[in-house]
């Protein structure tokens, strides 16, 4: 079952720890950080994830046995070598399908660093599962050789276009907002995961969106202590919080009951935050562009919340139910009643308790 309270202390843990490395890491380097912002982005973000994942008891065992382990073990890791390879390279390009690229070989070397890793996430969260059997074995949920190349290169396609979106937005203003956004998104995919009935897979959101906003909200320290700050110093941190939605989303989607629909609503999300973009918007300042954004994401994340507790409610709580009467059954029938039971008639009162259970479980 969820423990609010587990949740609740590893958003605590991971929101500090992201916030006390930044805040280290500016009080130890000091004139240097500047030079080196995008990094501890990325070190603030894994700080924390690893953090909040160790307080929620997340086991790190090898090699990983379901997708979430993999996710774990393989492509969060791999997303913050990527993101930390990228910053020291230097600013990786975003604008992928345009002739303004950068042209120094050491943003090329992290775009293609980045190309691969958004080319196998799919793949390796979905290693060793049924849809991917031999389409001879007579397991009816495995994927032709068309079937996969759709979903995979469908999965390549969306997470570059999202990528490339949101860092683009980046480089105009209030890049802080973007990131807030991909948190709020991450928690709501957790939500969503969980009131479909995979409660571990939704509870892998919580420490990684917790790592972002605390990031997120510790970085205008930087910003403060040195006149300001490049937006794209969070495209490390941006590129980290696009693939664990994505991954999270996969997760919910094909190891949970979280509906493809929704999935692809809350992937696409995010992209909300360009309508601070639109005429009438566009020269605002950048706390009303803030605010604007995450407005348009909270709105349709509540929408989507409302729909997912709607199908919980429906399908799910009735099971709830009736494991809660079956679980108190088994109390009643198998519990030893006290000398001072007996005496009162309580053993008599269970009895009655008893029957009425069962026959009301039995009407179901």
């Amino acid at each position: 079952m969820p423990d609010p309270i587990s949740y609740l202390k590893a958003s605590v843990a991971a929101v500090f720890a992201s916030a006390m490395i930044v805040l280290v890491l500016r009080l130890v380097l000091r004139k240097s950080v500047h030079s080196i912002a995008a990094v501890i982005g990325v070190l603030a973000v894994g700080a924390g994830a690893v953090t909040g994942y160790g307080v929620l008891q997340f086991s790190w065992t090898w090699p990983p046995a379901n997708a979430l382990n993999r996710f774990l073990m393989i492509v969060l890791p791999s997303t913050f070598v990527v993101e930390l390879l990228a910053a020291v390279f230097g600013r990786a390009s975003t604008r992928i399908l345009t002739n303004s690229a950068t042209k120094g070989s050491g943003s090329r070397y992290a775009l293609g660093l980045r190309l691969t890793l958004y080319a196998s996430v799919g793949r390796i969260l979905l290693h060793d599962s049924v849809y991917l059997d031999d389409v001879g074995s007579g397991n009816p949920d495995a994927w032709t050789f068309a079937q996969a190349l759709a979903v995979f290169g469908g999965s390549f396609a969306g997470l570059i276009a999202a990528w490339s979106l949101l860092c683009r937005l980046s480089e105009r203003a209030a890049a802080g907002s973007i990131t807030v956004s991909l948190a709020l998104v991450i928690q709501c995919t957790g939500l969503a995961t969980m009131m479909a009935g995979y409660i571990k897979g939704g509870a892998a959101a919580i420490p990684l969106a917790a790592a972002l906003a605390g990031t997120t909200l510790a970085f205008p320290l930087l910003a403060n202590c040195f006149g300001g700050l490049d937006q794209k110093h969070l495209q490390g941190v941006i590129g980290i919080g696009v693939i664990g939605l994505f991954s999270l989303l996969c997760i919910g989607h094909y190891f949970g009951q979280l509906t493809g629909l929704r999935a692809i609503v809350l992937l696409l999300t995010p992209l909300l935050c360009w309508i601070s973009e639109l005429p009438g918007l566009r020269s605002r300042p950048a706390w009303q562009k803030s605010g604007v954004r995450l407005t348009a994401v909270t709105m349709m994340l509540s929408a989507v919340l409302f729909f997912a507790k709607q199908d919980f409610d429906r399908k799910m709580a009735p099971l709830l139910v009736d494991a809660a009467d079956m679980a108190k059954i088994i109390r009643v029938r198998f519990a030893v009643p006290s000398t001072d039971a007996w005496n009162s008639g309580e053993s008599h009162y269970k009895q009655r308790t008893d029957r009425r259970l069962i026959s009301r479980t039995v009407s179901r």
